[in-house]
C-alpha cells in the first residue's frame, strides 16, 4: 500500500474508533440547509445514525437516517480496497454495479428521510 492509502486507511480507522469509543455525540446542528429552510435535509442525522450503528442500536440508527447504513458500507468498502487491493473482494467492491447500487441507496434513503421529516 502506498503512503496515501496508508494515511487514508488510518483516518478511516480513527473515525470508526471514535464512533465506537465515544459514549455520546454532541447535539449540535451543523446543517446550513436546516438553518436556511427550517427542516432537515436528506443527510441530517447521518452522523448520529452511524454512532448508533456502531453501538448496536440498529432501530435507532434507521429512524435517525437510513443513509447511516450506506455510510458504514462505504467505509468498510474503502477499507477493503485499501488494505486488500489485489483480493477478489476488492475487485468486487470496485465494480461499477456496486458504485451504482450504493449511490441508488443513498438517494432513495435520503429521499425517504427528507419526506418523512418534512
Amino acid at each position: 500500500m502506498n503512503r496515501r492509502g496508508f494515511v487514508e486507511a488510518g483516518l478511516i480507522g480513527a473515525v470508526i474508533a471514535y464512533f465506537v469509543m465515544a459514549p455520546s455525540l454532541p447535539i449540535v446542528r451543523l446543517c446550513p440547509f436546516h438553518y436556511m429552510i427550517g427542516h432537515d435535509c436528506p443527510t441530517c442525522g447521518v452522523t448520529r445514525s452511524v454512532w448508533h450503528l456502531m453501538h448496536g442500536r440498529f432501530a435507532e440508527a434507521w429512524s435517525l437516517n437510513p443513509i447511516g447504513y450506506v455510510a458504514v458500507v462505504i467505509f468498510l468498502r474503502r477499507i477493503v480496497v485499501l488494505l486488500l487491493p489485489r483480493s477478489s473482494s476488492a475487485v468486487v467492491c470496485q465494480h461499477r454495479v456496486v458504485d451504482f447500487s450504493l449511490l441508488t441507496l443513498f438517494v432513495v434513503f435520503g429521499g425517504m428521510h427528507y419526506f418523512q421529516t418534512s
